[in-house]
């Protein structure tokens, strides 16, 4: 059974009716539609409070729930009404209505969350209309599920096929490689044995061009080297310049959220419904420390964690920050007209701060992606002075 948000608030209506004295109620539908509500009401019905057979009228009244099922009629209720007026007088009406785009997304959702698909960054071309339209069967989606996992076995059988070929080749190529130098060693003893002494003579030579080539190598290297110290110099200059102005901005955004007061934090978790502003902000820090969160009440629970302000100050952007998390933050975040700072300060002083901490952690992972490179190719030419990896930790 699949409880959807929906279903939920349906049974929630059904849930209030029982819970009052002599409460009926008529489910009104077309057939066909919400299919699995009648389960969920006889489950609860059968949760409902009971109580001791007494042979009295009063009380038999009194705990008497009715419920009537129709489907809508065509001409609408008011001549249902008018035929039987007690009846709806004496009963509460429920809608059951289509099926929402939400709903067929939390089903389908359901049935397909066990399909191991690992793409985070896919983007459905076509938006909710196609899970929309496969949600029609659920014997659909568990077939769709069956499917790929047939296909991802089939896939698998053939890699596997593919790597042990490719290792019987591998070996082959290892033992012609050891047949070829057994050849060449034989074959260099056969001619040493014929020509000992003009062997000798070559190898002097030989080992003269060796070392005047090798001298003439190393010249060139060592150019090739001074230039490019140069180059790495002019834009590791470039680099530890944009560090210098990104690394203020991390600490002062740090030293913004220590500031925040507890009683700010307690007021934005005892929001309802919180603007736009505020809900972004939290869900973006959420984000980046590696939370999933798909609603407020989710956002509300980390919130009131005792180490959330530790965990945004104690931030390590070179091992927690992604290419994926600067795409989201800046797609879904820092290019949203209600992520400024302005707009959320207004609403909230301790949201504020976090807005400036997410933009300048984005902008010091992009920064500290340029400055990888560059170090490696530090490296790669001996040079000596480290580049700065990442922003001071407050201790």
């Amino acid at each position: 059974m699949i409880l959807y948000d929906d279903a939920l608030d349906h049974i929630l209506r059904i849930d209030r009716v029982f819970r009052q004295p002599q409460g009926h109620v008529i489910l009104i539908g077309v057939s066909g539609q919400w299919q699995d509500n009648p389960d969920q009401i006889r489950r609860l019905d059968e949760q409902s409070p009971s109580f001791p057979d007494q042979n009295t009228w009063q009380q038999i009244v009194r705990n008497l729930h009715v419920v009537f099922t129709m489907n809508p009629p065509e001409n609408g209720l008011a001549s249902r009404a008018a035929t039987s007026p007690a009846l709806f007088n004496r009963c509460v009406l429920n809608w059951f209505g289509d099926w929402t785009d939400q709903a067929f997304l939390q089903v389908a959702g359901e049935l397909t969350q066990t399909v191991d698909i690992d793409r985070s960054d896919y983007v459905s071309p076509v938006g909710l209309d196609t899970t929309v339209v496969l949600h029609d069967s659920k014997i659909l989606h568990r077939e769709l599920a069956s499917l790929y996992n047939e296909k991802r076995t089939e896939l698998e059988d053939q890699q596997r096929h593919l790597n042990v070929g490719l290792d019987k080749l591998r070996d082959t190529v290892d033992k012609v490689r050891d047949l070829r130098k057994s050849l060449a060693v034989k074959k260099i003893e056969l001619e040493h044995k014929d020509a000992e002494a003009g062997w000798k003579l070559e190898v002097m030579i030989s080992r003269q061009q060796e070392a005047e080539q090798r001298r003439m190598t190393s010249l060139e290297i060592q150019n090739a080297l001074a230039v490019q110290e140069k180059e790495v110099a002019a834009r590791r200059q470039v680099v530890l310049a944009d560090l210098d102005k990104a690394e203020p901005a991390v600490l002062e955004a740090q030293q913004s959220v220590s500031n925040i007061k507890r009683q700010q934090l307690t007021e934005v978790r005892s929001m309802a419904s919180p603007p736009a502003g505020v809900k972004l902000a939290l869900e973006s820090v959420c984000t980046l420390l590696g939370h999933k969160v798909d609603n407020w009440k989710s956002i509300q629970a980390i919130v009131r964690r005792d180490d959330f302000i530790a965990s945004i100050v104690n931030y390590d952007n070179e091992k927690q920050m992604t290419a994926s998390h600067r795409m989201k933050m800046r797609n879904e975040y820092l290019n949203s007209d209600d992520f400024t700072f302005e707009r959320v300060n207004r609403a909230s002083k301790a949201c504020g701060p976090l807005v400036q901490w997410v933009a300048a952690q984005v902008n010091y992972s992009e920064i500290l992606d340029r400055v990888g490179p560059l170090r490696d190719e530090v490296r790669k030419i001996g040079g000596t002075q480290p580049c700065k990896l990442g922003p001071k930790q407050k201790p």
